[in-house]
């Protein structure tokens, strides 16, 4: 009997050990739910189109390292990028733990393989995203606080069939639109994010860069490493394609790119540690890397999606 008794309570103590760990590990805290998430989960998962074998229009990809404050700015990313296939193939490079459901959604959770005081580098995300998926027609990161609706893939699509980059190497760039409190149901479908993006403020046309798709020949292998989250690197992308002659497009105009405002933790790790890799100073990359200085940009003209060439550029865009 007391044999018994002590089995009973090293059962006990064992499982609270357990659970408390699971509980609030950082690698296992990242994705609890509550009951409503979860039926809020099995609403969203109708929307997602069934794939069908066909050569994807593009691979995009993010990464993260979760903080308690972002977990609902991630798991809305985790339900609305899943809305874009079968057009989109999405990718996830983190080293936290995701839950199997999201996985069914499409997602292809690979870990971060090289990254520098734990921010990853950019060009090695890009450079195995096109060895895995070697058909898609363009390859594309975004950070992981985005949400996108169809104008994503329509914009695309159009850029893509557009005689103006046809043979050409090409880079699409747009602004981020500031959104407050964006809700799971919010996140949910293309509709809900529009009426949420009401409330949004574009960023202006120097700032608010968050999103990177190039066509599949870019020169990501001799690109520095440089890691996102950092100072600069969105600028410094932007003119590196502008000098190297790539066509720069802005797809501002047509691509909706909700950004959900969430706090990062205060200790968000050195964020000039970029700055080794450029030779230019912070202040050309500033002026010669913005929206304003893309070449190309999209808009609507009689409800269809158009590129055209930017009438004026900025003085100080001269290279």
């Amino acid at each position: 009997m007391n044999l018994l008794k002590t089995f009973c309570i090293f059962v006990v103590i064992t499982g609270s050990v357990g659970f408390i760990y699971f509980r609030y590990s950082s690698r296992a805290f990242s994705y609890l739910f509550k009951e409503e998430d979860a039926r809020q989960f099995q609403q969203d998962s109708k929307y997602v189109e069934p794939y069908r074998k066909q050569p994807p229009l593009i691979t995009m990809f993010t990464s993260w390292m979760t903080f308690p404050k972002r977990f609902k700015v991630y798991n809305s990313t985790l339900r609305n990028w899943p809305l874009l296939q079968p057009h989109v193939n999405i990718i996830l490079f983190t080293n936290d733990k995701i839950p199997d459901k999201y996985k069914q959604l499409g997602w292809m959770v690979l870990p971060v393989r090289r990254q520098v005081n734990g921010h990853p580098v950019l060009k090695d995300m890009f450079i195995e995203a096109m060895q895995l998926q070697p058909d898609s027609k363009l390859y594309g990161f975004a950070n992981g606080d985005i949400l996108f609706t169809d104008s994503f893939i329509k914009s695309l699509q159009e850029i893509t069939n557009s005689s103006l980059v046809v043979n050409r190497t090409y880079m699409v760039v747009g602004r981020r639109m500031d959104t407050p409190n964006v809700t799971l149901k919010e996140a949910s479908s293309w509709k809900n994010i529009e009426r949420a993006a009401k409330r949004g403020k574009l960023m202006n046309e120097w700032l608010g860069i968050d999103y990177f798709i190039t066509s599949p020949n870019y020169h990501w292998k001799d690109i520095p490493e440089v890691q996102i989250g950092q100072k600069l690197y969105d600028n410094w992308l932007v003119r590196d394609a502008r000098k190297m002659g790539h066509g720069v497009i802005d797809a501002t105009s047509t691509l909706l790119a909700v950004h959900q405002n969430a706090p990062y933790p205060a200790r968000h790790g050195n964020m000039n540690q970029n700055h080794k890799y450029f030779t230019e100073s912070y202040h050309t990359i500033y002026q010669q890397g913005v929206i304003a200085c893309c070449r190309f940009h999209t808009m609507y003209t009689n409800n269809t999606i158009k590129i055209r060439r930017r009438k004026h550029i900025p003085r100080q865009c001269t290279l």
